[in-house]
């Protein structure tokens, strides 16, 4: 059964199907063990407006700011900061309990941007790729840079480069911002043609692009 990337399916020792949409735009879903693919399929079938209307919710929810000292924003997850004296510097990001043990150079200012760009590169090198690869796009080099007036752009060389503080933005404006410039790499223009086809890989991103002029500056 073919689902979308932010769907997630476990099966447990459960009598009955589960659905939870989360903070991160993620549908994760528990079923019964054996239960038959039709009729999973059916049950999400059904489930389709619920399950598009929680997403809704959860993309157009304001960012809980200021963060508190101990508070980390990653991915549009807020992580609970951890400082341990003998891990120096190491970091250690549990993205499952959304946690974050670090030493006590993470509470420098430098040295958190330092990760942050870490984290952007990491991410970004992965999932343009990926997404490159999947809709048929190609370029050349990722950048993740420190631009003021801009969250992204795309060379005429088709090199992409990226705002660093889009790591603490939510998944689904990260992914809008990603298609936004390997569409570029097609069409090096606005035109309708270049918004159509940003709609047919990102239905969501008026969505997402009026998220980040609500929100951008608090990032």
């Amino acid at each position: 059964m073919k689902l979308p990337d932010n769907y997630t399916i476990l099966f447990k020792d459960v009598k009955h199907v589960g659905i939870r949409v989360s903070h991160d735009q993620r549908v994760r879903i528990v079923a019964p063990h054996g239960l038959p693919e039709r009729h999973l399929e059916e049950i999400l079938r059904r489930k389709t407006d619920w399950i598009q209307k929680h997403l809704h919710r959860m993309r157009t929810r304001t960012m809980p700011v200021p963060l508190a000292q101990d508070q980390i924003l990653l991915k549009g997850k807020i992580f609970l900061l951890t400082i341990t004296a003998q891990f120096k510097n190491k970091i250690v990001v549990d993205e499952e309990h959304l946690t974050i043990r670090a030493g006590n150079s993470f509470l420098v200012k430098k040295r958190q941007q330092t990760w942050y760009k870490n984290e952007a590169r990491k991410y970004f090198e992965y999932r343009v790729r990926e997404r490159a690869l999947h809709d048929g796009f190609s370029f050349n080099n990722i950048f993740i840079r420190s631009q003021k007036t801009r969250w992204g752009s795309c060379s005429k060389k088709k090199n992409l480069s990226f705002n660093w503080k889009l790591i603490k933005a939510p998944l689904f404006v990260i992914e809008y911002l990603i298609l936004h410039e390997l569409v570029h790499t097609e069409y090096m223009n606005h035109s309708r043609q270049y918004w159509q086809n940003v709609q047919s890989l990102c239905p969501d991103y008026k969505i997402a692009g009026q998220w980040l002029k609500e929100h951008g500056r608090e990032l």
